[in-house]
């Protein structure tokens, strides 16, 4: 199991959040954010944040990251 502090580093970083916009900023958490850290959660990975990153993305795109 990967300890806390090194699945920190697996979070995206605010590269990840630059857009030109707010479309592009909705495509980018949709198409690149989303599948990343769904992958994450797949693997067993950052199931410390789980909850708050299923509320982002609701939130964000209406979509969640687990039914």
């Amino acid at each position: 199991m990967v300890c806390q502090r090194k699945q920190i580093n697996l979070q995206p970083g605010q590269g990840y959040f630059i857009a030109a916009d707010e479309a592009a900023m909705q495509d980018r958490i949709r198409y690149e954010i989303y599948p990343l850290i769904k992958e994450y959660l797949f693997e067993g990975l950052l199931q410390h944040a789980k909850e708050e990153f299923n509320s982002y993305f609701l939130n964000r795109i209406q979509q969640p990251l687990f039914e």
